[in-house]
């Protein structure tokens, strides 16, 4: 297969990662609130539980705390979080994303996952690009809140259809259906099953017949 002709796309949480890196960055920031904020947060879980709010609307509680601070005061914070989620690298998907980088072709990662922590993790697997949920600052000063749409189910389809990838044939690794709609439109898709004999990962093809 011509290495010029395809593009390797990536899901990052409970692909690359074998956690959802959201949940993880929740449970970092409780760590690091004050009394105060972590009421906050745990009822804006409670919240989002009773389907009173959004998702989006959740995570913009949880980054209430950093609004106002400066741009690279956050991108030491983000860095922070980054190492502990190396911890959660799946091994065997690293090494897939590894070989493929070896053989020139081109990888990306398009997550639903925020733009300022999963950065790290694509500079330090060496990736092309990285397609993620943006956060929102004001000049130099975040926001407190989400960018535009956030990279998830059908959005990672459309950014591909109108990116400079169009015209190329997709493969795709993800750990869910909700990601249907780039899995339905990938020359090959593969979901990654965590639960396999020995803890083994598995890529199992979806009923996605191979496009010719």
């Amino acid at each position: 297969m011509q290495t010029n002709n395809v593009i390797i796309i990536f899901d990052l949480d409970e692909t690359i990662l074998t956690v959802n890196s959201f949940h993880k960055f929740i449970e970092y920031e409780f760590k690091q609130s004050s009394l105060i904020f972590k009421f906050k947060i745990l009822n804006a879980i409670i919240l989002r539980k009773l389907r009173v709010i959004t998702a989006r609307k959740l995570k913009n509680r949880i980054l209430a705390r950093h609004k106002l601070k400066d741009k690279k005061e956050l991108e030491e914070y983000f860095y922070n979080f980054y190492k502990t989620l190396k911890d959660y690298y799946d091994r065997d998907i690293i090494a897939v994303i590894d070989n493929y980088v070896k053989k020139n072709f081109d990888v990306i990662i398009i997550t639903g996952a925020f733009y300022d922590y999963s950065i790290f993790i694509a500079k330090e697997l060496n990736v092309k690009e990285l397609v993620a949920t943006n956060l929102k600052y004001d000049d130099k000063y975040f926001t407190g809140e989400i960018d535009g749409m956030e990279m998830l189910a059908n959005q990672k389809k459309e950014y591909i259809l109108h990116s400079k990838y169009k015209d190329r044939k997709v493969i795709f690794y993800s750990n869910s259906f909700l990601d249907k709609p780039l899995l339905d439109y990938s020359y090959k898709s593969y979901l990654v099953s965590l639960k396999s004999q020995k803890n083994k990962i598995r890529f199992y093809r979806t009923n996605v017949e191979t496009k010719t």
